[in-house]
């Protein structure tokens, strides 16, 4: 057992650096900006699942309505010509 610790202490662990105050507090202001980032992120998915102004239901009936529907749309054709540009058929 005396040789196990004898190891680990032999094992060279570089220690961290203290950071600068400068350096902290930008570090502080990063993890506090994220931190909304991700808060207003989760808000916003929780928002659009779960609020009733996205109702799946009547979103689904509305895609089905507007899938389904029968409409005609009056075709827009031109006249036809012939090789000596003299209109061939005429509405």
């Amino acid at each position: 057992m005396s040789k196990n610790k004898k190891k680990s202490k032999n094992l060279n662990i570089k220690k961290l650096p203290k950071l600068e105050a400068k350096n902290l507090k930008r570090l502080t202001v990063l993890f506090i900006l994220a931190f909304i980032l991700l808060f207003l992120a989760v808000f916003r998915v929780g928002w659009i699942q779960f609020a009733p102004v996205f109702d799946g239901h009547n979103l689904k009936e509305d895609a089905y309505k507007q899938q389904v529907a029968d409409r005609s749309i009056p075709p827009q054709r031109g006249s036809i010509y012939d090789s000596s540009r003299k209109a061939f058929s005429c509405e």
